[in-house]
């Protein structure tokens, strides 16, 4: 087997680097492109009905054309300058103060327009993608302000961003579909294997060709209450998507270690990588149920906290696994990260089960025994992300220590 030398290596990455650069761009003005087209389609699909579901569509329309033109935009921006080596400004952002004083006023202002209906099919959605957008923000400005003696460029933070929102996140949804429905088909087998499973198999199977029966909420309560979409649900989430996502998040900065990263470096690649995800989730995930619009999006800090923590601490490791070729090292810190990401979405995941356990009871000594096990659930949650906050600030305290700064930052054209 031929060894290539670091030279040969190095001019090869060299070579290459202008196309995957003019690829990027590509990508990012057709994102921002196709992101346009779909919210124009979506605002005219509106002018057509008078539901009230318009603002869910009106809302995630507008995330859309956000999120495609500002991130799909930036990467393309970002990419066609480096195509012709022109610089990268240094990684800056406000102080994390501001973002959280603008994130609360924007999450009160939005669930007030929701719940007295002030025009919600307008003023909302612009509150909504301040609010979404504003967690993954916080925590960027956080690493990034405590780590700014190192030469950290907006470059790369905008790649992983669009790594983890873009390419991350199309490979974990594919994945969790396909891998949720051999699931759903070998628990559907097995139910009908046991003894009444069949019957109950038919009966939920007629109840699901029935519109007006879908159109009750209790028996959407039913529905997930059902052995295989429950157990389906709790396998994707608990167990699929996080062995899934932390791979799919990584992909960025492992494709970018061709520049060699300090271990803040790669943290700071790991938490933009998280963030992107966290963004797009926060973005799209919590429009479904507009009355508790602010009890979700809040809880979407703790989750992007999860992927941001999970992804910085695996990209680090990531990082030391350049230098010292340790296998098991690295496998070790993905499955912590995976730990981390199994434990939230399992907390809320079984939030979540009481919550329905609670709601589908008839007798007020269970819907008491659900409502205590949903709150006891929620209480752990917050215990959780406090953890996830000091260990963030640790660990990036403990970075901080290893940047040497430099007396001069010049600003590089070879990206």
């Amino acid at each position: 087997m031929t060894v290539e030398s670091p030279t040969t290596s190095d001019h090869s990455n060299r070579q290459l680097l202008p196309i995957v650069k003019g690829l990027l761009a590509v990508i990012g003005l057709f994102i921002a492109g196709f992101g346009c087209l779909l919210g124009l389609l979506i605002a005219l699909s509106l002018m057509l009905t008078s539901e009230a579901a318009v603002v869910d569509s009106s809302t995630a329309g507008l995330a859309i054309v956000a999120l495609s033109v500002g991130l799909g935009g930036a990467l393309a921006w970002q990419a066609g300058r480096s195509l012709f080596q022109k610089p990268s400004a240094r990684f800056w952002l406000p102080p994390v103060g501001l973002f959280i004083l603008v994130f609360v006023a924007a999450v009160a202002a939005g669930q007030a327009l929701i719940s007295f209906e002030l025009w919600p099919i307008v003023t909302f959605p612009p509150f909504h993608v301040v609010a979404a957008t504003l967690p993954p923000l916080v925590i960027l400005a956080f690493v990034g302000r405590a780590l700014r003696s190192g030469d950290f460029r907006w470059r790369e933070v905008i790649v992983q961003l669009a790594g983890g929102a873009f390419l991350s996140i199309s490979l974990a949804l594919i994945l969790e579909i396909i891998t949720g429905l051999i699931i759903l088909a070998l628990v559907v087998v097995v139910m009908a294997l046991l003894p009444g499973g069949l019957d109950s198999l038919e009966a939920m199977v007629v109840n699901l060709q029935n519109p007006v029966w879908l159109e009750n909420p209790e028996n959407i309560t039913q529905l997930l209450g059902f052995p295989p979409v429950w157990v389906t649900l709790a396998v994707v989430f608990i167990i699929l998507a996080p062995l899934i996502e932390e791979l799919g998040k990584i992909i960025g900065v492992v494709a970018m270690s061709y520049r060699r990263p300090t271990l803040p470096q790669a943290f700071l690649w790991g938490i933009a990588a998280g963030a992107g995800l966290g963004l797009m989730e926060n973005l799209f995930n919590t429009i479904t149920n507009l009355e508790i619009w602010a009890l979700v999006i809040l809880m979407r800090l703790g989750a992007t906290l999860m992927h941001c923590l999970a992804t910085g601490l695996l990209a680090m490791s990531w990082q030391r696994y350049l230098t010292e070729r340790r296998i098991f090292r690295l496998l070790g810190a993905y499955g912590r990260s995976v730990a981390i990401h199994a434990v939230w979405n399992g907390i809320v995941v079984a939030m979540a089960g009481s919550a329905v356990f609670a709601a589908g009871s008839v007798t007020e000594l269970t819907q008491m025994l659900g409502g205590g096990a949903a709150v006891l659930l929620l209480s752990l949650l917050g215990l959780f992300f406090m953890g996830m906050i000091v260990a963030l600030v640790a660990i990036t305290r403990r970075l901080r220590a290893q940047i040497t700064p430099s007396p001069s930052l010049v600003e590089s054209t070879a990206e």
